[in-house]
């Protein structure tokens, strides 16, 4: 296997990358890789626009020049990096010399090719799922940035609800966010989120406004920054200043489902099971139809991604695997609660992201349920 021609972004772990593309290349004999996430997993390199594709073809990786298209100042489309007819020909020649299977699995399915581009001599397929199944999996060095960066939401997010007075706009709130995020991270990060106080907290994206925030008002927040590649995910939801009767049972009622659904999560358990479990627990407790998001996801290189906790999933939660758990409930006339935490599957259970923060690294760490797994292993 040949050496990838790509410096990793913010992390110097190449073994950890090698060892991804060696298990990806036992699983494909030839591939195409794109999607700036999927080099990101593979390379440590990330670019909205990679500059850089992988090949793998004939037992080796090739690092060609990456094509896109788009629009000039005239709004038409020419086609920026290397030549389409001379990457095209590139392709070609290096999976017929290696005399790899036709059609090519390329990551971001078949439809997504321009014709013109590779199809025309080397057909293409759709390979987006393997790879997907693939990154479901964390390795200890993705475990060891995800714990840091869940650690590192939390303490931010509790800031923020300690500054919460009423007469802040919601804007406060979302810089005191960034503030705390920048000075910690001011080279990787890239944040997104949502940021909602009042009615407000109803709305299915809601960004933060000038808005004040009154007193018994809810403020929720939503944070998901990417730092060093990969994505954290919580969410907060408290009651400005005095808590309402009504808030205060929908956020027991929330927090009870969180803490029941993470205690379901074993190794095994499908996803369409601990999505329906949370329905019922904030039905018996007087709220049917709380929410018509999912319950939850996976994350990674990716802000949401497999396997999912939602109506009709077919997703099997596995040892290895890290998910957001994010039960919810939004009330007309009161407002909407939604609190979500992230969780690592292990032989034994599930442990909280931000709780391992405060405690040994996961990979020598004591579960409350018996002893960690080594984390990557998993199911090839």
């Amino acid at each position: 296997m040949t050496d990838v021609a790509m410096q990793p972004w913010g992390d110097t772990r190449t073994a950890a990358f090698e060892r991804r593309r060696e298990r990806l290349a036992r699983k494909v004999e030839a591939i195409l890789v794109t999607d700036p996430d999927n080099l990101l997993w593979l390379t440590g390199t990330w670019e909205p626009k990679p500059e850089s594709w992988l090949l793998y073809a004939g037992e080796l990786w090739h690092t060609i020049p990456g094509a896109h298209r788009r629009k000039n100042e005239s709004k038409t489309e020419t086609t920026t990096g290397l030549d389409q007819l001379l990457l095209r020909t590139i392709v070609a020649d290096i999976c017929h010399a290696a005399g790899s299977p036709s059609p090519l699995l390329v990551d971001r399915g078949r439809q997504w090719a321009n014709p013109r581009t590779t199809e025309a001599t080397y057909p293409l397929t759709d390979g987006r799922q393997l790879i997907c199944d693939l990154r479901q999996y964390k390795d200890a060095d993705e475990i060891e940035i995800m714990v840091r960066n869940a650690g590192l939401v939390r303490d931010v997010l509790d800031s923020a609800g300690q500054r919460l007075r009423p007469g802040m706009s919601e804007l406060e709130i979302w810089s005191s966010v960034l503030s705390g995020l920048r000075h910690n991270e001011p080279e990787s990060l890239q944040v997104y989120g949502n940021c909602a106080s009042g009615p407000r907290t109803l709305e299915p994206d809601p960004h933060a406004s000038s808005r004040i925030i009154q007193a018994g008002e809810p403020l929720l927040l939503d944070v998901y920054p990417r730092i060093d590649g990969y994505f954290a995910d919580l969410s907060r939801t408290w009651c400005c200043g005095t808590v309402t009767s009504q808030m205060g049972r929908m956020i027991d009622a929330v927090r009870e489902t969180l803490d029941a659904t993470a205690a379901m999560i074993t190794p095994g358990i499908r996803g369409i099971e601990v999505d329906h479990e949370a329905r019922a627990m904030l039905t018996r407790r007087g709220y049917p139809d709380a929410y018509a998001h999912h319950t939850g996801h996976g994350l990674g290189v990716k802000q949401q991604e497999r396997p999912w906790l939602r109506p009709r999933s077919a997703d099997v939660i596995r040892d290895g695997m890290i998910i957001a758990l994010e039960p919810a409930c939004y009330v007309d006339g009161v407002g909407g609660v939604r609190l979500e935490d992230e969780f690592l599957v292990t032989a034994k259970g599930a442990r909280s992201l931000t709780a391992l923060a405060r405690s040994d690294p996961p990979s020598t760490a004591a579960s409350p349920h018996g002893e960690l797994s080594r984390p990557g292993e998993h199911p090839e």
